[in-house]
């Protein structure tokens, strides 16, 4: 049998709704051969194998799939697919999804999250707890801000379970979009449609610096003289809010910045100021967290230099432990 002859698609696909229409095999790899295997094609379920290219190898996802039409057809083409990746030679290369297959791949990844919400709540309500509230959390938002409120939270209602998902900002507004989350925190006020914002805190912006660097001969330094040394900023996806909010603060000044490095977290920021390679922004309640004796950090001039935190929720009626826990953030609000 020539390769091409064991590339076509098996007869059992054009029974029901063709599983190529989900999934395009150019070279069918081992990694799917063993996906089939795990899910049992001999079980007769309605599963369709979908495999996502990403990070150099295929990645598998067995899916129960409702929409089969006939879910012996079904099982009758995982069998004819492993029967024919088992076929020496075939190539263990690629597997591509189709336009229809993304689209569902993107469903099924929110059914797992519904059903792994489920799970989860079911398992909060037998330990005894009355509620739950999902919040999302990106941009990093102050420590020390957050952890007091949490800590007020479990002190008046112990029985509402918080979970904490620390998340880029996109998966954040979708999450919220979607009933992922209740709550959201962020840098970043302008997210779209569907979404209520509140500006909560606000920091002042704060220059960081290695120690011995000449900005530290000033109290008080000028944006215009910290954009003269390479900066380091925060990455523009990982951290979009922070991101944009300090680039909205650059553009006060006609000096282009020279970008030496994009981070992830604060803590590469301090280090590789530490070690010199640029300066960079934070807020100043976050320089008690600053565990590097080589960064230092001086206030910035200007009105402008301030940054602030949002509250994100859905646009509609919230739960009663929710709407508490918003009244609780307005009560205790500080500048």
């Amino acid at each position: 049998m020539s390769v091409r002859e064991k590339r076509q698609v098996p007869p059992t696909l054009k029974a029901g709704i063709a599983a190529k229409q989900f999934l395009e095999i150019t070279y069918p790899t081992h990694d799917l051969l063993k996906g089939i295997e795990a899910v049992g094609p001999d079980q007769g379920r309605p599963v369709v194998v979908i495999g996502e290219r990403g990070l150099g190898k295929s990645h598998l996802m067995a899916v129960l799939y409702h929409a089969v039409t006939d879910p012996a057809s079904t099982s009758a083409w995982l069998n004819a697919w492993a029967i024919t990746l088992a076929e020496p030679g075939i190539g263990t290369r690629s597997t591509r999804l189709t336009f229809a297959g993304q689209v569902l791949l993107n469903d099924v990844r929110r059914l797992f999250t519904f059903l792994d919400q489920a799970r989860d709540n079911v398992r909060a309500a037998a330990s005894g707890h009355r509620g739950i509230l999902r919040i999302a959390v990106s941009d990093g938002v102050v420590p020390q801000r957050f952890s007091s409120l949490l800590a007020r939270c479990r002190e008046q209602e112990p029985d509402i379970e918080i979970r904490l998902f620390e998340v880029p900002l996109s998966q954040q507004v979708r999450g919220l979009r979607d009933g992922f989350y209740d709550i959201g925190f962020a840098r970043l006020g302008e997210v779209g449609e569907g979404i209520e914002v509140t500006p909560i805190w606000t920091d002042l912006l704060v220059a960081v610096v290695p120690s011995r660097h000449p900005l530290l001969a000033h109290k008080r330094v000028a944006l215009r003289d910290v954009v003269n040394y390479p900066l380091i900023l925060a990455h523009p996806q990982a951290s979009e809010g922070w991101y944009r909010q300090i680039e909205r603060i650059l553009r006060t000044v006609d000096v282009p910045p020279v970008i030496a490095e994009y981070v992830g977290s604060h803590d590469l920021l301090f280090a590789l100021i530490a070690a010199g390679y640029g300066v960079g922004f934070a807020c100043e309640s976050q320089l008690v967290h600053i565990d590097h004796a080589d960064v230092l950090a001086r206030p910035l001039e200007g009105e402008s230099a301030i940054v602030t935190t949002y509250l994100l929720r859905p646009d509609s009626n919230p739960s009663p432990h929710v709407k508490r826990f918003i009244d609780r953030i307005s009560a205790n609000r500080a500048p």
